[in-house]
């Protein structure tokens, strides 16, 4: 069954900006679930019993539009996302509307289930305020430094940023 957006994409919102550090991160993700590096950290978690093959091509299109996303959104100070899940599958084009009006973002969480759960990339707790922050296993998927993150974070936490609020 085909669903209503095969092919979802992160577009920000108007007027949204990021640090330069986020849009390096967000370059290195581009592709990343298509590439031989997830296919590898697929295949431990089908070697721990954790999954038996590699997600169909639309789950990975979701997780390439959400690692977007949420790179997009991320601070480097708090480690963690800025945007609700709900706010971030709009962004992303994966929210559903059933018929009658209501509108779901299970395309969204499956997508952050599986980072979390399979891979370990993110942290998600859902409930009532759903949260997402990074491990550092997804900082290693993307072979950046740890010297690097904390001089993101350091320059974060220099220009004033707090709770999550840069200038």
């Amino acid at each position: 069954r085909q669903v209503k957006n095969p092919t979802p994409v992160f577009t920000p919102q108007e007027g949204e900006s990021t640090s330069l550090f986020c849009l390096k991160l967000m370059a290195k993700a581009d592709g990343f679930s298509f590439g031989f590096d997830f296919a590898v950290y697929v295949a431990f978690a089908c070697a721990a019993g954790k999954r038996r093959r590699l997600p169909p091509v639309l789950r990975r299109r979701a997780i390439d539009a959400l690692l977007q996303g949420m790179l997009f959104y991320y601070d480097p100070v708090t480690n963690s996302v800025r945007r609700s899940v709900f706010d971030l599958a709009k962004d992303c084009g994966l929210t559903t509307i059933s018929p009658n009006g209501s509108v779901s973002a299970g395309k969204a969480t499956k997508a952050l289930k599986f980072l979390d759960e399979i891979l370990g990339f993110i942290v998600y707790t859902p409930g009532s305020y759903p949260s997402v922050s990074f491990t550092p296993v997804l900082f290693e998927a993307f072979n950046l430094f740890p010297q690097t993150l904390a001089e993101a974070r350091l320059a974060g936490e220099g220009a004033g940023c707090i709770q999550g609020e840069c200038p």
